[in-house]
């Protein structure tokens, strides 16, 4: 059993289909039973397509990435 904080943690590789299957079946087991972590993840789902397609019109930031996952972590702890 993993905790929400774990799992968010590892919710960018998990969506990028990075991690290996024991890990996967973990996050996937944690995110059923725990809508927080859902929500987070279909909040990233949503946020990554809006991110590719801002990026045809242009750049975003070199830091955007990282103060993203700072702020979800931020504000998954509440």
């Amino acid at each position: 059993m993993i905790s929400r904080e774990q799992a968010v943690e590892m919710l960018t590789d998990y969506f990028e289909q990075r991690l290996a299957p024991d890990l996967r079946r973990a996050v996937e087991t944690h995110i059923a039973s725990n809508a927080i972590t859902k929500h987070v993840l279909e909040t990233y789902k949503k946020t990554v397509v809006l991110c590719r397609e801002s990026q045809k019109h242009r750049a975003a930031p070199a830091d955007f990435g990282p103060r993203l996952l700072a702020f979800l972590r931020e504000h998954t702890r509440a």
